[in-house]
């Protein structure tokens, strides 16, 4: 089982995502970072890009060269996000998530990513979480 934000359940995830038939054809490319602060075992930020374009939908590990958009947030908010215990809404009203950039860039996309939750949560039985986040 690979340990949630380890390069083997980044791994995980792109390869769920990459079966997806996404109606994202004529789109240019959207980038996606999440930076992660204060993982457990991780002395810098843990960051991610989720890469959303005419060619389907990606997972990166690391920083990418821009991000149309990036969102902020500490370990145990995103273990939230990641188990289903939350979604980005509460968790911006929260402040526990914070996001940077234009969210317009990603408008006509959120249609295409419809099914992205349901490989979140199919990946979600397969994840191991750190203690400090439970």
């Amino acid at each position: 089982m690979p340990e949630f934000l380890s390069d083997e359940w980044i791994a995980a995830l792109d390869a769920a995502l990459s079966g997806l038939e996404l109606p994202a054809q004529g789109m240019d490319c959207v980038v996606v970072e999440q930076v992660v602060r204060n993982a457990p075992g991780r002395p810098d930020e843990r960051r991610f890009q989720l890469v959303i374009g005419p060619e389907g939908v990606a997972v990166r590990a690391g920083a990418p060269d821009r991000a149309d958009l990036r969102l902020h947030l500490d370990y145990g908010a995103a273990c939230a996000l990641a188990r289903g215990e939350t979604n980005a809404q509460r968790a911006i009203a929260e402040g526990c998530l914070r996001v940077e950039g234009d969210l317009a860039r990603l408008g006509g996309r959120v249609r295409a990513l419809g099914p992205v939750p349901d490989v979140f949560a199919t990946l979600r039985t397969d994840t191991t979480f750190a203690d400090a986040a439970t």
